[in-house]
Protein backbone atom coordinates (compact mmCIF):
# COMPACT_ATOMS: atom_id res chain seq x y z
CA UNK A 1 0.00 0.00 0.00
CA UNK A 2 2.62 2.15 0.83
CA UNK A 3 4.59 1.67 -2.55
CA UNK A 4 1.24 2.43 -4.66
CA UNK A 5 1.24 5.83 -2.50
CA UNK A 6 4.54 6.76 -3.25
CA UNK A 7 4.31 5.93 -6.86
CA UNK A 8 1.07 8.18 -7.49
CA UNK A 9 2.96 10.67 -5.66
CA UNK A 10 6.06 10.63 -7.81
CA UNK A 11 3.11 10.87 -10.62
CA UNK A 12 1.18 13.83 -9.99
CA UNK A 13 4.38 15.98 -9.14
CA UNK A 14 5.66 15.29 -12.60
CA UNK A 15 2.72 16.09 -14.36
CA UNK A 16 2.45 19.34 -13.12
CA UNK A 17 6.14 20.11 -13.89
CA UNK A 18 5.24 19.09 -17.45
CA UNK A 19 2.37 21.45 -17.28
CA UNK A 20 4.27 24.74 -16.30
CA UNK A 21 7.08 24.00 -18.29
CA UNK A 22 4.52 23.72 -21.48
CA UNK A 23 2.84 27.04 -20.24
CA UNK A 24 6.27 29.09 -20.50
CA UNK A 25 7.39 27.36 -23.67
CA UNK A 26 3.99 28.21 -25.11
CA UNK A 27 4.14 31.89 -24.08
CA UNK A 28 7.71 32.39 -25.19
CA UNK A 29 6.70 31.19 -28.75
CA UNK A 30 3.71 34.06 -28.90
CA UNK A 31 5.91 36.47 -27.77
CA UNK A 32 8.36 35.80 -30.42
CA UNK A 33 6.06 35.33 -32.86
CA UNK A 34 4.71 38.93 -31.86
CA UNK A 35 8.07 40.67 -31.40
CA UNK A 36 8.15 39.43 -35.63
CA UNK A 37 4.99 41.06 -36.39
CA UNK A 38 6.43 44.04 -34.98
CA UNK A 39 9.54 44.23 -36.43
CA UNK A 40 8.56 43.68 -39.90
CA UNK A 41 5.67 46.66 -39.35
CA UNK A 42 2.76 44.61 -39.70
CA UNK A 43 1.59 45.52 -36.49
CA UNK A 44 1.58 48.98 -34.62
CA UNK A 45 1.16 49.16 -30.99
CA UNK A 46 1.12 52.84 -30.33
CA UNK A 47 -0.95 53.64 -27.44
CA UNK A 48 -1.32 57.45 -28.81
CA UNK A 49 -4.74 58.83 -27.77
CA UNK A 50 -4.73 61.79 -29.63
CA UNK A 51 -4.76 60.12 -33.16
CA UNK A 52 -8.10 60.72 -35.22
CA UNK A 53 -8.92 56.80 -36.59
CA UNK A 54 -9.29 57.23 -40.51
CA UNK A 55 -11.31 55.25 -42.90
CA UNK A 56 -10.00 54.49 -46.26
CA UNK A 57 -13.02 55.08 -48.93
CA UNK A 58 -11.59 53.49 -52.27
CA UNK A 59 -13.80 53.47 -55.52
CA UNK A 60 -13.27 53.41 -59.42
CA UNK A 61 -13.87 57.06 -58.97
CA UNK A 62 -11.48 57.98 -56.90
CA UNK A 63 -9.75 57.42 -53.28
CA UNK A 64 -10.33 59.32 -50.32
CA UNK A 65 -9.21 59.47 -46.97
CA UNK A 66 -11.94 60.82 -44.09
CA UNK A 67 -11.79 61.56 -40.55
CA UNK A 68 -14.30 60.33 -38.60
CA UNK A 69 -15.77 62.75 -36.54
CA UNK A 70 -18.81 63.25 -33.87
CA UNK A 71 -20.85 65.51 -36.02
CA UNK A 72 -23.87 63.50 -38.44
CA UNK A 73 -23.32 63.76 -41.99
CA UNK A 74 -26.57 64.55 -44.05
CA UNK A 75 -27.97 60.99 -44.44
CA UNK A 76 -30.30 62.15 -48.09
CA UNK A 77 -29.19 60.31 -51.10
CA UNK A 78 -30.19 60.69 -54.46
CA UNK A 79 -33.25 58.40 -55.99
CA UNK A 80 -33.53 57.95 -59.58
CA UNK A 81 -35.39 60.50 -61.04
CA UNK A 82 -38.36 60.45 -63.52
CA UNK A 83 -39.26 63.24 -65.40
CA UNK A 84 -41.98 64.69 -63.13
CA UNK A 85 -42.08 68.57 -63.09
CA UNK A 86 -41.91 70.81 -59.95
CA UNK A 87 -45.08 73.32 -58.97
CA UNK A 88 -44.02 76.83 -59.93
CA UNK A 89 -44.07 80.09 -58.25
CA UNK A 90 -47.26 82.49 -59.37
CA UNK A 91 -44.05 84.67 -59.79
CA UNK A 92 -41.43 83.12 -62.48
CA UNK A 93 -40.23 86.63 -62.39
CA UNK A 94 -37.82 85.92 -66.00
CA UNK A 95 -38.71 85.45 -69.38
CA UNK A 96 -42.47 85.08 -69.21
CA UNK A 97 -43.00 86.80 -72.21
CA UNK A 98 -46.97 87.75 -71.15
CA UNK A 99 -45.83 88.66 -67.65
CA UNK A 100 -45.79 92.04 -66.73
CA UNK A 101 -43.48 91.43 -63.77
CA UNK A 102 -41.33 89.52 -65.48
CA UNK A 103 -40.55 91.20 -68.88
CA UNK A 104 -37.60 89.57 -70.46
CA UNK A 105 -34.64 91.34 -70.90
CA UNK A 106 -33.64 93.91 -72.83
CA UNK A 107 -35.76 96.04 -70.95
CA UNK A 108 -33.19 98.21 -69.24
CA UNK A 109 -35.02 98.83 -65.56
CA UNK A 110 -37.55 96.17 -65.45
CA UNK A 111 -36.13 94.37 -62.84
CA UNK A 112 -34.97 96.89 -60.33
CA UNK A 113 -33.52 95.45 -57.13
CA UNK A 114 -34.32 96.72 -53.53
CA UNK A 115 -30.53 97.17 -52.80
CA UNK A 116 -27.03 96.80 -54.76
CA UNK A 117 -25.16 93.84 -53.73
CA UNK A 118 -22.18 94.32 -51.34
CA UNK A 119 -19.71 93.16 -53.88
CA UNK A 120 -19.24 92.36 -57.57
CA UNK A 121 -17.78 89.34 -58.79
CA UNK A 122 -14.15 88.85 -57.91
CA UNK A 123 -12.06 90.65 -60.79
CA UNK A 124 -9.05 92.38 -61.88
CA UNK A 125 -8.91 96.04 -61.40
CA UNK A 126 -10.18 96.64 -64.66
CA UNK A 127 -13.91 97.18 -65.26
CA UNK A 128 -14.10 94.45 -67.77
CA UNK A 129 -11.47 91.65 -67.26
CA UNK A 130 -10.70 88.03 -66.99
CA UNK A 131 -11.82 86.59 -63.51
CA UNK A 132 -11.05 83.08 -61.63
CA UNK A 133 -12.40 83.71 -57.92
CA UNK A 134 -10.42 83.33 -54.96
CA UNK A 135 -12.30 80.60 -53.19
CA UNK A 136 -13.88 81.09 -49.82
CA UNK A 137 -13.84 77.90 -48.64
CA UNK A 138 -10.55 76.06 -48.55
CA UNK A 139 -11.16 73.55 -51.17
CA UNK A 140 -9.98 72.95 -54.91
CA UNK A 141 -10.97 70.31 -57.22
CA UNK A 142 -9.79 69.12 -60.15
CA UNK A 143 -11.82 68.78 -63.32
CA UNK A 144 -11.77 65.28 -65.43
CA UNK A 145 -10.23 66.39 -68.43
CA UNK A 146 -11.77 62.94 -70.46
CA UNK A 147 -14.32 64.55 -73.12
CA UNK A 148 -15.57 60.91 -73.54
CA UNK A 149 -17.34 60.97 -69.91
CA UNK A 150 -20.09 62.84 -71.40
CA UNK A 151 -23.21 60.97 -72.46
CA UNK A 152 -23.31 60.15 -76.03
CA UNK A 153 -26.65 60.56 -78.31
CA UNK A 154 -27.45 58.75 -81.31
CA UNK A 155 -30.47 57.22 -82.65
CA UNK A 156 -32.74 56.49 -80.40
CA UNK A 157 -35.02 57.40 -77.19
CA UNK A 158 -34.56 60.07 -74.83
CA UNK A 159 -31.54 59.46 -72.29
CA UNK A 160 -32.40 59.47 -68.88
CA UNK A 161 -28.98 59.23 -66.54
CA UNK A 162 -29.37 58.22 -63.24
CA UNK A 163 -26.95 60.12 -61.46
CA UNK A 164 -24.79 63.02 -62.56
CA UNK A 165 -21.00 62.35 -62.99
CA UNK A 166 -18.36 63.27 -60.41
CA UNK A 167 -14.94 64.13 -60.27
CA UNK A 168 -13.29 65.05 -57.55
CA UNK A 169 -9.68 63.69 -58.43
CA UNK A 170 -7.79 67.25 -56.56
CA UNK A 171 -9.80 66.84 -53.62
CA UNK A 172 -8.47 67.05 -50.18
CA UNK A 173 -6.98 64.23 -49.08
CA UNK A 174 -8.40 64.19 -45.40
CA UNK A 175 -11.05 67.08 -44.25
CA UNK A 176 -12.53 67.13 -40.45
CA UNK A 177 -16.36 68.04 -41.63
CA UNK A 178 -18.71 65.88 -42.35
CA UNK A 179 -20.76 68.06 -44.34
CA UNK A 180 -18.17 69.42 -46.60
CA UNK A 181 -16.99 65.85 -47.66
CA UNK A 182 -20.32 65.08 -48.79
CA UNK A 183 -20.41 68.11 -50.72
CA UNK A 184 -16.49 67.46 -52.27
CA UNK A 185 -18.39 63.70 -53.05
CA UNK A 186 -21.31 64.91 -54.94
CA UNK A 187 -19.44 67.67 -56.93
CA UNK A 188 -20.47 67.61 -60.75
CA UNK A 189 -17.82 66.66 -63.22
CA UNK A 190 -16.27 69.37 -65.27
CA UNK A 191 -15.93 69.55 -69.06
CA UNK A 192 -12.51 71.48 -71.07
CA UNK A 193 -13.69 73.85 -72.95
CA UNK A 194 -11.74 75.10 -75.86
CA UNK A 195 -10.62 78.47 -75.56
CA UNK A 196 -9.66 81.05 -78.29
CA UNK A 197 -11.40 84.16 -80.39
CA UNK A 198 -14.96 83.60 -81.29
CA UNK A 199 -17.93 85.77 -82.68
CA UNK A 200 -19.96 86.67 -79.32
CA UNK A 201 -23.67 88.04 -80.03
CA UNK A 202 -25.65 87.99 -83.20
CA UNK A 203 -26.29 89.35 -86.18
CA UNK A 204 -29.56 92.05 -86.28
CA UNK A 205 -30.82 89.38 -89.23
CA UNK A 206 -30.74 86.36 -87.37
CA UNK A 207 -32.42 88.43 -84.17
CA UNK A 208 -35.35 89.95 -85.83
CA UNK A 209 -35.70 86.66 -87.27
CA UNK A 210 -36.14 84.64 -83.91
CA UNK A 211 -38.81 87.45 -83.08
CA UNK A 212 -40.27 87.06 -85.86
CA UNK A 213 -40.44 82.61 -85.18
CA UNK A 214 -41.65 83.70 -81.53
CA UNK A 215 -44.83 85.36 -82.81
CA UNK A 216 -45.78 83.73 -85.61
CA UNK A 217 -44.65 79.92 -84.75
CA UNK A 218 -44.87 79.90 -81.01
CA UNK A 219 -47.80 82.51 -80.61
CA UNK A 220 -45.87 84.28 -78.12
CA UNK A 221 -45.39 88.27 -77.14
CA UNK A 222 -42.14 88.35 -78.57
CA UNK A 223 -40.42 92.13 -79.57
CA UNK A 224 -37.44 93.27 -81.46
CA UNK A 225 -36.57 94.76 -78.10
CA UNK A 226 -35.96 92.18 -76.24
CA UNK A 227 -32.83 91.44 -79.04
CA UNK A 228 -31.42 94.29 -79.61
CA UNK A 229 -28.94 93.84 -76.59
CA UNK A 230 -27.37 90.91 -78.34
CA UNK A 231 -26.32 92.79 -81.23
CA UNK A 232 -23.91 93.29 -82.83
CA UNK A 233 -21.32 90.40 -82.77
CA UNK A 234 -18.10 91.15 -82.20
CA UNK A 235 -15.00 89.19 -81.56
CA UNK A 236 -14.13 87.88 -78.18
CA UNK A 237 -11.10 86.06 -76.60
CA UNK A 238 -11.24 83.49 -73.84
CA UNK A 239 -8.79 81.38 -72.41
CA UNK A 240 -9.49 77.44 -71.93
CA UNK A 241 -11.75 76.60 -69.09
CA UNK A 242 -13.60 73.85 -67.49
CA UNK A 243 -17.72 74.08 -67.29
CA UNK A 244 -19.71 72.00 -64.81
CA UNK A 245 -21.50 69.39 -66.91
CA UNK A 246 -25.07 69.91 -65.78
CA UNK A 247 -26.96 72.28 -63.74
CA UNK A 248 -26.33 72.39 -59.57
CA UNK A 249 -28.95 69.82 -58.07
CA UNK A 250 -31.09 70.49 -55.25
CA UNK A 251 -28.84 67.83 -53.65
CA UNK A 252 -25.90 69.60 -54.03
CA UNK A 253 -26.93 73.15 -53.05
CA UNK A 254 -28.24 71.17 -49.95
CA UNK A 255 -25.02 69.75 -49.09
CA UNK A 256 -23.49 73.32 -49.53
CA UNK A 257 -25.70 74.45 -46.82
CA UNK A 258 -25.45 71.75 -44.60
CA UNK A 259 -21.92 72.29 -44.39
CA UNK A 260 -22.30 76.00 -43.90
CA UNK A 261 -24.37 74.86 -41.39
CA UNK A 262 -21.55 72.66 -39.32
CA UNK A 263 -19.47 75.95 -39.47
CA UNK A 264 -22.29 78.12 -37.36
CA UNK A 265 -24.01 75.55 -35.77
CA UNK A 266 -27.82 77.03 -34.57
CA UNK A 267 -27.87 79.37 -37.17
CA UNK A 268 -29.79 80.08 -40.77
CA UNK A 269 -26.84 80.28 -43.31
CA UNK A 270 -29.39 80.31 -46.14
CA UNK A 271 -30.69 83.41 -45.08
CA UNK A 272 -26.93 85.56 -44.00
CA UNK A 273 -24.08 83.62 -44.83
CA UNK A 274 -23.91 84.62 -49.01
CA UNK A 275 -23.18 88.59 -48.79
CA UNK A 276 -26.60 88.53 -47.81
CA UNK A 277 -29.36 85.40 -48.09
CA UNK A 278 -28.08 82.47 -50.09
CA UNK A 279 -31.23 80.80 -51.22
CA UNK A 280 -34.96 80.63 -49.79
CA UNK A 281 -36.20 77.28 -47.97
CA UNK A 282 -39.84 76.09 -47.75
CA UNK A 283 -40.71 77.80 -44.48
CA UNK A 284 -39.65 80.98 -45.90
CA UNK A 285 -42.42 83.88 -47.10
CA UNK A 286 -41.44 83.69 -50.52
CA UNK A 287 -39.96 80.01 -50.97
CA UNK A 288 -43.09 77.68 -50.89
CA UNK A 289 -42.16 76.37 -53.75
CA UNK A 290 -38.80 75.96 -53.14
CA UNK A 291 -37.14 72.14 -53.04
CA UNK A 292 -35.12 73.12 -49.95
CA UNK A 293 -36.78 72.07 -46.64
CA UNK A 294 -34.93 73.29 -43.18
CA UNK A 295 -36.07 71.74 -39.87
CA UNK A 296 -34.04 73.66 -37.77
CA UNK A 297 -31.05 71.59 -37.32
CA UNK A 298 -30.34 70.54 -41.01
CA UNK A 299 -31.18 71.01 -44.75
CA UNK A 300 -32.52 68.22 -46.91
CA UNK A 301 -34.39 68.53 -50.30
CA UNK A 302 -37.98 69.02 -50.12
CA UNK A 303 -39.96 65.70 -48.30
CA UNK A 304 -42.89 65.55 -49.87
CA UNK A 305 -42.96 62.07 -51.25
CA UNK A 306 -41.55 63.02 -54.57
CA UNK A 307 -37.69 63.18 -54.61
CA UNK A 308 -36.58 65.85 -56.26
CA UNK A 309 -32.44 65.77 -55.29
CA UNK A 310 -31.69 65.65 -58.65
CA UNK A 311 -33.46 68.69 -60.24
CA UNK A 312 -32.05 71.94 -60.62
CA UNK A 313 -31.86 74.49 -57.47
CA UNK A 314 -34.20 77.37 -57.75
CA UNK A 315 -34.74 80.41 -55.49
CA UNK A 316 -31.52 80.94 -55.64
CA UNK A 317 -29.34 84.69 -55.03
CA UNK A 318 -26.81 85.62 -57.17
CA UNK A 319 -24.76 85.55 -54.51
CA UNK A 320 -25.79 82.16 -53.33
CA UNK A 321 -24.53 80.68 -56.27
CA UNK A 322 -20.96 82.61 -56.84
CA UNK A 323 -20.80 81.44 -52.84
CA UNK A 324 -21.39 77.63 -53.49
CA UNK A 325 -19.08 77.93 -56.56
CA UNK A 326 -16.29 79.29 -54.86
CA UNK A 327 -16.54 76.71 -51.58
CA UNK A 328 -15.66 74.00 -54.60
CA UNK A 329 -12.69 76.40 -56.20
CA UNK A 330 -15.00 77.26 -59.06
CA UNK A 331 -16.39 80.39 -60.02
CA UNK A 332 -19.43 81.35 -61.55
CA UNK A 333 -18.65 81.47 -65.66
CA UNK A 334 -18.46 84.61 -67.18
CA UNK A 335 -21.03 85.87 -69.43
CA UNK A 336 -18.88 85.29 -72.70
CA UNK A 337 -17.38 82.09 -71.24
CA UNK A 338 -20.78 80.65 -70.60
CA UNK A 339 -21.75 81.55 -74.51
CA UNK A 340 -18.51 79.77 -75.97
CA UNK A 341 -19.16 76.68 -74.50
CA UNK A 342 -22.91 76.80 -75.45
CA UNK A 343 -21.89 77.65 -79.03
CA UNK A 344 -18.71 75.41 -79.54
CA UNK A 345 -16.54 75.99 -82.12
CA UNK A 346 -19.25 76.42 -84.69
CA UNK A 347 -20.92 79.18 -82.78
CA UNK A 348 -24.41 77.46 -82.71
CA UNK A 349 -27.57 79.87 -82.30
CA UNK A 350 -28.97 76.43 -80.42
CA UNK A 351 -26.64 74.08 -78.26
CA UNK A 352 -27.25 71.42 -80.82
CA UNK A 353 -26.81 73.56 -84.49
CA UNK A 354 -28.41 76.27 -85.76
CA UNK A 355 -31.96 75.88 -86.28
CA UNK A 356 -34.73 75.12 -83.59
CA UNK A 357 -36.63 71.36 -83.74
CA UNK A 358 -40.22 70.95 -81.89
CA UNK A 359 -38.90 67.44 -80.57
CA UNK A 360 -38.46 68.44 -77.43
CA UNK A 361 -34.54 69.12 -77.31
CA UNK A 362 -35.26 71.73 -74.68
CA UNK A 363 -37.33 72.20 -71.47
CA UNK A 364 -39.05 75.66 -72.32
CA UNK A 365 -42.73 76.55 -72.46
CA UNK A 366 -43.92 75.08 -75.99
CA UNK A 367 -41.69 72.13 -74.92
CA UNK A 368 -44.45 69.00 -75.50
CA UNK A 369 -43.26 67.43 -72.71
CA UNK A 370 -43.45 70.69 -71.03
CA UNK A 371 -45.91 70.64 -67.97
CA UNK A 372 -45.04 73.32 -65.05
CA UNK A 373 -41.69 73.50 -63.87
CA UNK A 374 -38.14 71.49 -64.21
CA UNK A 375 -36.91 68.41 -65.38
CA UNK A 376 -33.88 66.66 -63.72
CA UNK A 377 -30.41 68.02 -64.53
CA UNK A 378 -29.86 64.89 -65.50
CA UNK A 379 -32.18 64.59 -67.75
CA UNK A 380 -30.78 64.61 -71.30
CA UNK A 381 -33.08 64.64 -74.56
CA UNK A 382 -31.54 62.65 -77.29
CA UNK A 383 -29.79 65.22 -79.84
CA UNK A 384 -29.58 68.30 -77.19
CA UNK A 385 -26.13 68.39 -75.99
CA UNK A 386 -23.59 70.99 -76.50
CA UNK A 387 -20.80 69.64 -78.77
CA UNK A 388 -18.45 69.19 -76.00
CA UNK A 389 -21.14 67.77 -73.81
CA UNK A 390 -23.14 69.77 -71.51
CA UNK A 391 -26.41 69.15 -70.90
CA UNK A 392 -29.33 70.98 -70.51
CA UNK A 393 -28.00 74.66 -71.84
CA UNK A 394 -30.86 75.77 -73.44
CA UNK A 395 -34.08 75.57 -71.31
CA UNK A 396 -34.86 73.90 -67.72
CA UNK A 397 -33.28 76.84 -65.65
CA UNK A 398 -31.79 80.12 -66.56
CA UNK A 399 -28.58 80.71 -65.46
CA UNK A 400 -26.49 82.94 -63.26
CA UNK A 401 -23.65 84.23 -64.76
CA UNK A 402 -20.86 86.74 -63.08
CA UNK A 403 -21.49 89.56 -65.63
CA UNK A 404 -23.57 92.98 -64.60
CA UNK A 405 -25.85 93.53 -67.63
CA UNK A 406 -24.94 96.68 -69.37
CA UNK A 407 -27.69 96.36 -72.56
CA UNK A 408 -24.98 98.38 -74.73
CA UNK A 409 -22.13 96.60 -73.72
CA UNK A 410 -21.78 94.54 -76.97
CA UNK A 411 -21.94 98.02 -79.38
CA UNK A 412 -19.22 99.53 -76.85
CA UNK A 413 -16.59 96.64 -77.22
CA UNK A 414 -17.37 96.95 -81.31
CA UNK A 415 -16.48 100.57 -81.35
CA UNK A 416 -13.20 100.35 -79.15
CA UNK A 417 -11.62 98.71 -82.57
CA UNK A 418 -9.99 95.92 -79.47
CA UNK A 419 -10.63 91.93 -79.40
CA UNK A 420 -11.45 91.75 -75.02
CA UNK A 421 -9.45 89.13 -73.31
CA UNK A 422 -11.66 86.96 -71.14
CA UNK A 423 -14.11 90.16 -70.87
CA UNK A 424 -16.44 90.49 -67.71
CA UNK A 425 -18.34 93.31 -66.76
CA UNK A 426 -18.15 94.67 -63.62
CA UNK A 427 -19.87 97.84 -63.72
CA UNK A 428 -21.87 97.70 -60.50
CA UNK A 429 -25.31 97.58 -62.20
CA UNK A 430 -29.17 97.13 -60.69
CA UNK A 431 -29.08 93.65 -62.88
CA UNK A 432 -26.66 90.89 -63.69
CA UNK A 433 -27.07 88.64 -66.42
CA UNK A 434 -28.91 85.16 -66.84
CA UNK A 435 -28.42 82.85 -69.89
CA UNK A 436 -30.19 79.93 -71.23
CA UNK A 437 -34.06 80.59 -70.93
CA UNK A 438 -35.92 78.51 -68.61
CA UNK A 439 -39.18 76.12 -68.69
CA UNK A 440 -40.98 79.08 -68.62
CA UNK A 441 -39.94 80.97 -71.70
CA UNK A 442 -40.58 80.61 -75.42
CA UNK A 443 -37.46 79.25 -77.90
CA UNK A 444 -36.61 82.70 -78.48
CA UNK A 445 -34.72 83.23 -74.55
CA UNK A 446 -33.10 79.32 -75.00
CA UNK A 447 -30.79 80.86 -77.92
CA UNK A 448 -26.95 80.49 -76.83
CA UNK A 449 -27.03 84.56 -78.14
CA UNK A 450 -29.59 85.17 -75.83
CA UNK A 451 -29.30 88.15 -72.67
CA UNK A 452 -31.57 88.67 -70.00
CA UNK A 453 -31.64 90.38 -67.03
CA UNK A 454 -32.45 89.43 -63.15
CA UNK A 455 -31.69 91.72 -60.16
CA UNK A 456 -28.99 89.71 -57.96
CA UNK A 457 -31.58 90.03 -55.31
CA UNK A 458 -34.38 87.83 -56.63
CA UNK A 459 -35.46 84.12 -55.94
CA UNK A 460 -37.11 82.78 -58.80
CA UNK A 461 -38.10 79.55 -59.94
CA UNK A 462 -36.96 79.99 -63.27
CA UNK A 463 -33.30 80.63 -62.42
CA UNK A 464 -30.53 78.41 -61.44
CA UNK A 465 -27.06 78.08 -62.47
CA UNK A 466 -23.77 75.93 -62.98
CA UNK A 467 -20.19 76.50 -62.10
CA UNK A 468 -16.94 76.73 -64.48
CA UNK A 469 -13.39 76.33 -63.45
CA UNK A 470 -9.91 76.98 -64.79
CA UNK A 471 -7.85 74.59 -66.89
CA UNK A 472 -5.37 72.47 -64.44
Amino acid sequence: MGMKLGNSRRKRDTGFQWLIIGIVLGMGCAFSFMLTLYVLEIIDVSLDEASTPQVIITTPAFTQTVEIVSTEAPTEEATSATSENTTPSTDTGVGNENSADGLPTPLPGADAPTSNPSSGPAVASSNEAGVVATPTIGFSLGGNNNTNSAPQTGDGAEIIVTQPSISIDGAPATTNNAAATQLLGIATNLIPIEGGVFKMGTTEEEAFQAVAECQQRDAGLCEQSYVTDSIPPHDVFVDDFMMEQYEVSVQQYVAFLNYLLEQNPGTQPHLTACNGPCALTTRDAEGQNSDIAFDGTRYLPRPDGFDRSLYPVTFVSWQGAKAYCEALGRYLPSEAQWERAARGSENRIYPWGFQWFNDDRANTSRSGTSGTGTWPVNQVPQGSLTEDGLANMAGNVAEWTADYYDPNLYQARLNSGQIPTNPINTNVADSVVVRGGSWDTVPLFVRTVHRQEVSPNRFLPTVGFRCAAPMP
